[in-house]
């Protein structure tokens, strides 16, 4: 009996693929228990370089000595550090921080400062205090008051700071008195000059034409002896220099003890003696001195 070709190969075709899938899953199987025959070992990672560095164990301030503050020796990985680390307390000696440094944080030379050298500064003497002199303390305290006026005298007036009454001399020799007090502000040769009242150095100026001006030097104290005995204007001044009215009277018992006189004055380079009687009159003494 013949039988056809195609009848035995469907046949076959039915068991072989079915066998094909069982033996390659029973060697998935064996090849996962088993693992493979030869074991890769991975490649080890490669051992950062570890050095020695200085490390502040506590935040360093900002100029503080090092000397002062907790740092450490201690192990870093050279990739880690700055290129100019410390590793030595030699290079820290004597050096303070330059700028804070946190804690955990390497040295490196750019954290280094020089310290600040204390200058020896000598103690400084207190200033002197200069008292100021007491004639310009007088003349500052009557700047307000008084007006500056110069005036050429007969003879040299006395020193600045001096207190003194202004004089004129009649026709007779008689002195008047045309300001009965003034203050001298400074002194170059006959000319001085005075600080006064306004109003009596407005009549002075008018009466600089009239003569040579005296003086009869005051003591810088007190009131004037010569108060209310200085002519009122230039109307009077004119009259008294006629010597019509004569305002010093000549007194030969006016010397000596119990004269009654209150004081005494002398006009410089006229040798004659003056006194202030008991009201307020000048009388010339007897006598020269």
């Amino acid at each position: 009996m013949r039988v056809h070709p195609s009848a035995l190969s469907s046949s076959l075709n039915k068991w072989q693929f079915p066998a094909v899938l069982g033996f390659l899953f029973v060697l998935l199987l064996i090849i996962i228990f088993r693992g493979p025959k030869e074991t890769v070992e991975a490649a080890p990672a490669p051992t950062e370089k570890l050095i020695d560095v200085l490390v502040a164990y506590q935040k360093i301030e900002a100029g503080q000595p090092f000397e002062s503050a907790d740092i450490r020796l201690d192990k870093r990985p050279i990739n880690t550090l700055p290129a100019d680390a410390i590793s030595s307390f030699e290079d820290i000696k004597g050096k303070q921080a330059a700028g804070p440094i946190p804690k955990g944080y390497p040295l490196a030379v750019a954290l280094l400062a020089e310290p600040v050298p204390l200058l020896n500064v000598e103690q400084e003497a207190p200033p002197e205090v200069f008292e100021e002199d007491p004639i310009d303390t007088l003349l500052k305290e009557i700047e307000s008051e008084t007006v500056a006026l110069p005036l050429v005298f007969a003879s040299i007036p006395p020193p600045r700071g001096s207190r003194m009454a202004i004089t004129l001399a009649n026709n007779r020799g008689e002195t008047i008195i045309v300001a009965e007090e003034c203050w001298v502000s400074s002194v170059s040769g006959r000319e001085a000059v005075l600080r006064l009242d306004p109003a009596r150095a407005l009549l002075m100026q008018s009466a600089k034409s009239y003569g040579a001006f005296g003086f009869i030097e005051l003591p810088i104290d007190g009131p004037s002896p010569y108060a209310g005995s200085a002519v009122n204007n230039l109307e009077e001044l004119k009259t008294r220099l006629q010597g019509n009215e004569p305002n010093v009277a000549k007194d030969s018992s006016a010397s000596g003890e119990g004269s009654g006189m209150k004081g005494y004055a002398w006009v410089t380079g006229e040798g004659r003696r003056y006194g202030i009687d008991k009201n307020g009159q000048i009388r010339l003494v007897e006598g020269t001195e």
